[in-house]
């Protein structure tokens, strides 16, 4: 959707004939008035609409106006994240006046295909094992994927692991869940060696105290999604491969555990800006504290 809108932008030699409108975050009288606005270089503008299904007087509107804004030059783009029914009325009509396309996220034997598609593209090869790296070391994100992959492709045409660990940097947070794995898993000797992983290449503390309490926090959040059973992770904002793991580690753990949990991060933190304790030493107390 950024390709397309930058594409546009640059056919027509201007951003204002494109707008992106989130409803729910802007009113929808946003969206009204950039269609109404007169356009002195071009008649067609490209209007994006993001979780139109939020807002039921929006979609009353654009049902009552929808033959006349599909006989029109301007481009309407209806952009969802969550699942829409089949049979929903609001749906059903756009399709009927448009096209309709699902994005679903890639993860599997598809993901892996996708992989070894791309590398083929680029006349090169990467083994089982080195695929496996790249992916733990990507979260399995498809746009971190495609940009590694030109690179890796671009150093050789065989790849390997090898290769891999020279010119792929890990995500931090992929790297993080290991230590957050043996955190959970209580197992304090792989936790403290994760740990001791990150200072060694010059991580700071503080850092990875935040991105540990972003993920503890990320964690209950999810917890109390999944008790509830009434959010997806599009509605959360979480990552689906981040989401996915986050949901099996809370099955392990009450909701008074967790949250004692990240009362110990507090108190941690507090440690270490109070000078109570050393950044290092708090952090490593930490882990063995569950």
């Amino acid at each position: 959707m950024n390709e397309i809108k930058e594409q546009y932008a640059l056919q027509h030699g201007s951003f204002l004939v494109v707008k992106r409108v989130d409803l729910q975050e802007e009113s929808e009288g946003a969206c009204w008035d950039f269609l109404n606005q007169a356009n002195l270089f071009v008649s067609q503008k490209l209007l994006i609409i993001e979780n139109s299904f939020f807002s039921q007087s929006f979609k009353k509107e654009i049902l009552k106006n929808i033959t006349s804004l599909s006989q029109g030059q301007d481009i309407l783009v209806f952009l969802e994240y969550k699942d829409i029914k089949s049979n929903d009325p609001f749906f059903l009509a756009l399709k009927e006046k448009g096209k309709a396309q699902l994005f679903t996220s890639l993860s599997g034997v598809k993901l892996k295909n996708w992989v070894q598609d791309c590398f083929k593209q680029l006349d090169s090869y990467i083994n089982e094992e080195a695929q496996k790296k790249l992916l733990e070391y990507t979260n399995s994100q498809t746009w971190a994927l495609s940009n590694e992959i030109r690179k890796l492709s671009a150093f050789s045409s065989s790849i390997t692991s090898k290769e891999i660990e020279l010119l792929v940097r890990p995500k931090p947070e992929a790297e993080i869940f290991k230590t957050i794995d043996s955190f959970f898993a209580n197992s304090k000797k792989a936790a403290l060696k994760e740990l001791q992983k990150h200072l060694d290449i010059g991580e700071s503390p503080f850092y990875l105290l935040s991105m540990l309490s972003y993920q503890i926090r990320n964690l209950l959040v999810v917890k109390i999604a999944t008790e509830r059973q009434d959010l997806t992770f599009q509605e959360l904002g979480i990552h689906p491969f981040v989401f996915k793991k986050l949901t099996a580690l809370s099955r392990s753990f009450s909701l008074v555990k967790l949250k004692g949990i990240f009362q110990n991060i507090f108190w941690t933190e507090l440690q270490i800006k109070t000078g109570q304790n050393s950044p290092e030493n708090a952090l490593r107390q930490l882990l063995v504290m569950v």
